[in-house]
């Protein structure tokens, strides 16, 4: 079994607990849908974010990795890619979201495709 089908049957479970003989969905379990949906799309993207996915190359990092994996210090990083975002060069996730803080995380594609100078012809 893979990680995503034990984090859907960790899902079930919680539902099943919740109230197993339930003709229909109810409100807790809706609302247990609502949290294990958002965690296991959190727990996805952390392991893509830090390459622990077989056969998937990073695809989003916080300016830390990805000020490691380009070589660039991070204090210089920080505003090139909030720059980058405004202009519509970097895609980013994270940052304000609901009310809620979250550490901003940017598409390692996009800020390499921005970072590198096309060829003078």
């Amino acid at each position: 079994m893979n990680t995503e089908e034990n984090m859907l049957k960790e899902a079930e479970n919680a539902l099943a607990a919740i109230d197993a003989a339930a003709p229909f969905l109810t409100r807790a379990q809706g609302a247990a849908i609502c949290l294990w949906s958002a965690r296991l799309a959190a727990r996805l993207i952390s392991q893509q974010a830090a390459g622990n996915s077989p056969g998937l190359a990073p695809a989003w990092g916080n300016v830390k990795q990805i000020s490691t994996h380009l070589g660039i210090d991070p204090s210089r990083l920080f505003s090139l890619l909030d720059e980058l975002h405004a202009a519509g060069k970097v895609r980013m996730i994270g940052g304000n979201v609901a009310g809620r803080k979250m550490q901003k995380r940017y598409n390692i594609a996009d800020v390499e495709k921005a970072l590198t100078r096309a060829p003078v012809e």
